[in-house]
């Protein structure tokens, strides 16, 4: 019969449960977060912008609301939103047009348009 160990990372001591119990941490498996909203190379430009207009919603809506909080709730660094946001000030016109003429313009594309 084999009996398996488990395995130590970093040599780490290994902490009892009653011990992590007076610290107040939590011992069993951890809570699973909510899935977040990634953007991948699948999601369209379209619906990237049709996401960045909703946050800007967002923002008027409630004042206490920041990018970061965004950020949390989509799973995206705050950088990456503050990268996405000129996205919406592009005009309706323009991102249906550019979409219309090439099929495959990319959010990279679009961003150099709303730069400009």
């Amino acid at each position: 019969m084999i009996t398996v160990q488990p395995r130590q990372r970093w040599n780490a001591p290994v902490v009892d449960a009653p011990f992590i119990a007076h610290l107040g941490l939590r011992s069993g498996p951890p809570i699973p977060s909510p899935a977040p909203t990634v953007i991948t190379q699948k999601q369209s430009t379209a619906s990237t912008i049709r996401m960045v207009r909703s946050w800007v919603v967002e923002l008027k809506r409630d004042a206490n609301l920041k990018l970061s909080d965004i950020a949390r709730k989509h799973g995206l660094s705050r950088a990456r939103v503050t990268q996405l946001m000129p996205l919406a000030l592009l005009d309706e016109k323009l991102v249906t047009e550019k979409l219309r003429m090439d099929r495959k313009a990319s959010v990279r594309d679009m961003l150099k348009l709303a730069v400009r």
